[in-house]
């Protein structure tokens, strides 16, 4: 028969087994750490590049914003160059194209016409391209088509367009919807009988309701 476990035999099972316990929590502790490391490790890698996508992306549109300056200071330039804030003038570049500043004032009621081969505005819409007037449910500035067979675009993205790019733009994207709201910078392509028109907005409408536009016209060869 074997003799009883003695008192100091028992406390060293006991320890035994505590310590096998301890050392199985370690692993399992060591492995779930040695998983969270790799998460952090993957995290931080997409973190680095999200960060360098944005950044190119950042880049990418201020040589865009930087662009867009460029042809609208160009544009300006030109605009200054031809003609004075004063009212409608017209001025010849090179027998290719004109530069053309309107006013249109807006009317409490009716509307004011704008005659685009003409360069010039009328208190006579009848036969003009364009209707400037007030919205019927809002009282707001609008520009209207007058025909339907005089379509225009406002898909225009560059000031910095030939003539064959604003009529490529009227034929790619037609409309012949009310134009609103009027904000300075808007750029329409109009095809008319005489000729290509890109209309720049240069400034929304203030308080007298003026509405300032510039007019770079391309007449049709005879």
């Amino acid at each position: 028969m074997t003799e009883p476990d003695t008192k100091t035999e028992r406390t060293a099972r006991i320890v035994i087994a505590v310590l096998g316990v301890i050392a199985a929590l370690l692993g399992t502790l060591t492995a779930y750490l040695a998983a969270a490391k790799s998460d952090v490790v993957q995290q931080r890698n997409e973190v680095r590049s999200d960060v360098s996508t944005l950044a190119t992306q950042q880049l990418s549109l201020q040589e865009q914003v930087a662009r867009l300056r460029r042809e609208n200071a160009d544009l300006e330039r030109q605009l200054n160059a031809a003609s004075s804030d004063s009212g409608p003038t017209t001025t010849d570049v090179a027998n290719d194209f004109a530069l053309r500043r309107l006013n249109l004032p807006l009317p409490d009621a009716g509307a004011m016409g704008l005659f685009l081969d003409d360069g010039r505005v009328g208190t006579d819409p009848a036969n003009s391209d364009f209707e400037y007037k007030r919205q019927d449910a809002t009282g707001r500035p609008q520009l209207v088509a007058h025909f339907d067979d005089r379509p225009y675009s406002t898909a225009v993205r560059s000031a910095a367009l030939s003539k064959e790019d604003c009529s490529r733009a009227v034929t790619t994207s037609p409309t012949i919807e009310p134009i609103r709201p009027l904000h300075s910078g808007l750029l329409i392509c109009v095809l008319t009988e005489g000729g290509t028109s890109l209309l720049r907005i240069l400034a929304a409408p203030q308080k007298d309701g003026i509405l300032r536009i510039s007019q770079k016209y391309w007449p049709n060869q005879e």
